[in-house]
């Protein structure tokens, strides 16, 4: 099953950031990494924080994001927080259209507790993706499997 969101957040500036998610229990979903990323919806949680959920037949996957700010940038960690129903191991790699491989910086991590209310057991995660571009975060829980679709725009710091 696919779910894919469109969010346009219009402010001081407008945001557009790129997200599949792709669930089926049992089998490894990998959409080709040529695949053009998309905008999709993403929500806000009570907090403010931007979040998205993807569903399968069995299984539910929430992401909560701590960027710096939209869109991400190159080159500049990223927190991620992941909840996933299911049972397993969780795991996780990205993978840019160029074929290039990361795993994260740190994690993941299993969360005993938290203030996010979504279903599923909570890990965190960060990932520095190293280039601009669309980026696919793989995961794993069990035999259950997902991805993410991130667009990555360059680092945009000035330096004086």
């Amino acid at each position: 099953m696919i779910k894919r969101w469109l969010v346009i957040v219009v402010g001081c500036s407008t945001l557009f950031l790129s997200l599949t998610v792709k669930l089926q229990s049992g089998k490894a979903q990998v959409v080709p990494v040529n695949a053009p990323c998309q905008s999709y919806k993403i929500g806000m949680d009570t907090s403010g924080l931007p979040e998205i959920q993807g569903l399968s037949n069995t299984q539910t996957v929430w992401v909560l994001f701590f960027p710096y700010h939209f869109p991400v940038w190159s080159d500049e960690d990223l927190k991620i927080v992941w909840r996933m129903t299911g049972s397993g191991d969780f795991s996780l790699t990205a993978q840019h259209t160029d074929g290039t491989m990361i795993e994260p910086i740190w994690g993941p991590e299993a969360h005993s507790g938290s203030s996010w209310r979504r279903p599923g057991d909570e890990w965190g995660t960060a990932f520095r993706f190293p280039k601009a571009g669309c980026w696919r975060i793989l995961v794993k829980r069990g035999a259950d499997t997902g991805q993410v679709d991130l667009l990555v725009v360059p680092n945009q710091y000035t330096f004086f």
